[in-house]
Protein backbone atom coordinates (compact mmCIF):
# COMPACT_ATOMS: atom_id res chain seq x y z
CA UNK A 1 0.00 0.00 0.00
CA UNK A 2 1.39 3.40 -0.96
CA UNK A 3 1.74 6.22 1.53
CA UNK A 4 -1.16 8.22 0.06
CA UNK A 5 -3.44 5.21 0.48
CA UNK A 6 -2.30 4.81 4.09
CA UNK A 7 -3.13 8.43 4.87
CA UNK A 8 -6.52 8.06 3.20
CA UNK A 9 -7.38 4.82 5.02
CA UNK A 10 -6.32 6.09 8.44
CA UNK A 11 -8.18 9.36 7.85
CA UNK A 12 -11.34 7.47 6.94
CA UNK A 13 -11.07 5.24 10.00
CA UNK A 14 -10.60 8.31 12.21
CA UNK A 15 -13.55 10.10 10.55
CA UNK A 16 -15.87 7.11 10.95
CA UNK A 17 -14.81 6.73 14.59
CA UNK A 18 -15.75 10.37 15.19
CA UNK A 19 -19.10 9.90 13.44
CA UNK A 20 -19.97 6.97 15.72
CA UNK A 21 -18.61 8.64 18.86
CA UNK A 22 -20.62 11.83 18.24
CA UNK A 23 -23.70 9.84 17.08
CA UNK A 24 -23.97 11.93 13.92
CA UNK A 25 -26.49 11.39 11.15
CA UNK A 26 -23.66 11.15 8.67
CA UNK A 27 -22.41 8.33 6.47
CA UNK A 28 -19.67 7.92 3.92
CA UNK A 29 -21.05 7.20 0.45
CA UNK A 30 -17.98 7.38 -1.75
CA UNK A 31 -14.19 7.37 -1.60
CA UNK A 32 -12.19 8.10 -4.74
CA UNK A 33 -8.43 8.77 -4.65
CA UNK A 34 -8.05 11.69 -2.23
CA UNK A 35 -11.74 12.57 -1.89
CA UNK A 36 -14.41 11.30 0.48
CA UNK A 37 -18.09 12.03 0.03
CA UNK A 38 -20.50 11.93 2.95
CA UNK A 39 -24.26 12.33 3.27
CA UNK A 40 -24.97 14.47 6.32
CA UNK A 41 -28.16 15.58 8.04
CA UNK A 42 -28.45 19.38 7.95
CA UNK A 43 -28.27 19.59 11.74
CA UNK A 44 -24.81 17.98 11.71
CA UNK A 45 -23.08 20.03 8.99
CA UNK A 46 -20.78 21.87 11.43
CA UNK A 47 -19.58 18.60 12.99
CA UNK A 48 -19.14 17.06 9.54
CA UNK A 49 -16.98 19.96 8.40
CA UNK A 50 -14.87 19.71 11.57
CA UNK A 51 -14.33 15.99 10.91
CA UNK A 52 -13.50 16.39 7.22
CA UNK A 53 -11.19 19.33 7.91
CA UNK A 54 -9.24 17.32 10.50
CA UNK A 55 -9.18 13.73 9.22
CA UNK A 56 -5.93 13.99 7.26
CA UNK A 57 -4.18 15.94 10.03
CA UNK A 58 -5.07 13.16 12.43
CA UNK A 59 -3.79 10.55 9.98
CA UNK A 60 -0.51 12.49 9.77
CA UNK A 61 -0.16 12.23 13.55
CA UNK A 62 -0.90 8.49 13.59
CA UNK A 63 1.71 7.88 10.89
CA UNK A 64 4.20 10.21 12.65
CA UNK A 65 4.86 12.09 9.43
CA UNK A 66 7.38 14.94 9.37
CA UNK A 67 4.76 17.13 7.73
CA UNK A 68 1.07 17.64 8.44
CA UNK A 69 -1.29 16.80 5.63
CA UNK A 70 -4.34 19.03 5.47
CA UNK A 71 -7.72 18.60 3.86
CA UNK A 72 -10.69 20.82 3.29
CA UNK A 73 -14.30 19.94 3.95
CA UNK A 74 -16.95 21.55 1.79
CA UNK A 75 -20.72 21.31 2.20
CA UNK A 76 -23.36 21.53 -0.50
CA UNK A 77 -26.67 20.03 -1.52
CA UNK A 78 -25.10 18.01 -4.36
CA UNK A 79 -21.77 16.80 -5.70
CA UNK A 80 -21.90 19.61 -8.25
CA UNK A 81 -22.25 22.23 -5.48
CA UNK A 82 -18.90 21.30 -3.98
CA UNK A 83 -16.88 21.03 -7.19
Amino acid sequence: MGSEAQVQNIGIIWANTQIVKKKLKMQQVCNVHDECTFEVHNSHIDNALWITNNMYQEASKVLKLDITIEGQGVAGKSWLDVH
